[in-house]
């Protein structure tokens, strides 16, 4: 994430942070990792890209007590197989996360293309321990997010499983099992799943009223995401002649040999984004967004075949008892690998150069999301895009970010140096009071006892203060001390707005 071979120029002004945090019913520490690139213009407004590391979980005592013993198929256990074992899944959700990835790639591509920044902060996150109980994006949102008006998030954006969704086929082909004879079987259906617009079992109680105290910016993020949307289909299907292709080389009611003529299938269509891809109200949860969604951050979850779409059971429609279809997608089982996810998006374990080689349908299905989460991301209401800074832009993040004492250190080390001539900090504690330090380090502050309790009339911000990052030689507001290689810093608040090459923050210090 932060290579600039893989992520061009950009990536060096990126900074990787790990949060911490213990779960109690496990013996290591949990970590949200974290990479932030400060905005140029409005730094206090961050949005949020995140998806999460998926594993198969596998009774580790048992499974090695009896592979000592020689039963290398331990007896109760034969369902482990293939090549995943404990280890991180293919489509639930590896996928997530290499969109995610490419997701931050595309953008800063495009920002260096165009001589741009992202106006506001933009973040890319690695949720850990969703898988027992969404702990990674519950600490995250209680704990990382400032309870003053700064660092708040004007959009989340979760990456889950992805890849067995439109516009690939089931199976890569319309004879989909619930159809074996007749064909005609849509594509994978993709759960856009929002902001409610309506209270559901999800999101009740003081989670729907957050949603109802920012429902304005919901009804507007709403409307954004679905012109996302409608805007990647226009222009993929423009890409693609508006078709897909059929992969699976059975046309399988009959299971005759391959046709060798190309076949494929209408796609991308308006009527296609109506039925397959629609922006919904999130009625499922049960993934990363909903800790955000929760305290009324405009956001969305999106992941292909999922259990909650009856229309998707392998079993014909006019069978009365047909069984549910949990999991059928192979997900949170040891059948989620590469291959899997290959087959059940195309009909094919890969692509058709080889096994290096994804499939087709597959490429498609991650695509699409992806196109159009960029395009939302980087609209102006969000990251948006300003003229590439020519100073400084300086930023700061708070330890703890919602403190609940006076004690706060101060983390200035996500500050930006387009020029390259080296940052010069200087802290601002608003009482005539200022701590200096030069050079490439993590300049920090810390603040504690009675100078966290001043109050200042600032529009409700009671706590003032400023870091400044600036490059060349002279430079310090009014009253500041010339800056030294070093200087302590023992008394700070932080003040919001901004000036010149200096962000103003609000550090939500405690009365």
């Amino acid at each position: 994430m932060t290579s600039q071979r893989a992520m061009g120029d950009l990536a060096r002004f990126v900074t990787v942070r790990d949060h911490y945090f213990q779960l109690s019913f496990m013996p290591f520490q949990s970590d949200v990792a974290e990479v932030t690139l400060p905005g140029a213009v409005c730094a206090g407004q961050r949005v949020l890209v995140g998806s999460h590391p998926d594993s198969t979980p596998v009774n580790g005592t048992r499974l090695v007590n009896q592979i000592n013993a020689g039963q290398l198929n331990p007896n109760g256990l034969q369902s482990i197989m293939r090549s995943n074992i404990g280890n991180g899944s293919a489509y639930d959700a590896t996928t997530g996360v290499t969109m995610t990835m490419a997701e931050f790639q595309a953008l800063l591509s495009w920002y260096e293309a165009n001589g741009t920044w992202p106006a506001r902060t933009l973040k890319v996150t690695l949720f850990d321990a969703e898988e027992t109980g969404l702990n990674g994006s519950r600490f995250y949102a209680a704990n990382l997010i400032p309870r003053g008006p700064q660092g708040q998030y004007v959009l989340v954006a979760n990456m889950d499983q992805n890849g067995i969704e439109y516009p690939a086929f089931h199976f890569g082909t319309d004879h989909y099992l619930n159809d074996l004879v007749n064909g005609g079987v849509g594509p994978w259906f993709t759960n856009i799943n929002a902001s409610p617009l309506a209270q559901n079992s999800i999101y009740t109680g003081q989670a729907w009223q957050n949603i109802q105290a920012n429902m304005p910016a919901i009804l507007a993020f709403r409307q954004a995401l679905t012109d996302a949307v409608t805007q990647a289909f226009q222009v993929l299907g423009d890409r693609y002649d508006h078709q897909v292709p059929l992969e699976n080389p059975l046309t399988i009611a009959t299971f005759a040999p391959a046709d060798p003529r190309a076949r494929t299938m209408p796609a991308y269509s308006a009527a296609d984004q109506q039925r397959f891809s629609p922006v919904q109200d999130d009625a499922l949860g049960r993934t990363d967004q909903v800790p955000f969604l929760s305290l009324g951050i405009p956001g969305y979850g999106v992941l292909g075949a999922f259990d909650s779409n009856a229309v998707e059971n392998p079993y014909p429609a006019f069978y009365t008892s047909r069984p549910a279809i949990f999991q059928y997608a192979g997900y949170d089982t040891t059948l989620d690998d590469i291959w899997h996810l290959n087959q059940f998006a195309s009909g094919m374990p890969h692509g058709p150069k080889g096994v290096a080689d994804p499939s087709q349908e597959l490429l498609r299905a991650l695509e699409l999301p992806a196109t159009w989460t960029d395009y939302l991301a980087s609209g102006d209401a969000y990251a948006g895009a300003a003229a590439a800074p020519r100073g400084p832009v300086a930023y700061f993040e708070t330890s703890p970010a919602a403190p609940s004492t006076t004690a706060v250190s101060f983390d200035g080390g996500f500050s930006a140096d387009p020029a390259g001539g080296g940052l010069r900090y200087v802290w601002d504690f608003g009482d005539g009071t200022f701590g200096c330090r030069t050079g490439r380090g993590l300049p920090a502050g810390r603040v504690g006892g009675r100078a966290g309790r001043r109050r200042a009339g600032d529009g409700g911000v009671r706590h003032p203060g400023l870091l400044g990052a600036a490059g060349g030689a002279g430079w310090r507001p009014a009253g500041a001390p010339a800056v030294t290689a070093q200087r302590r810093v023992r008394r700070c608040q932080p003040r919001p707005g901004c000036q010149d090459s200096m962000t103003r923050w609000s550090a939500g210090v405690p009365t």
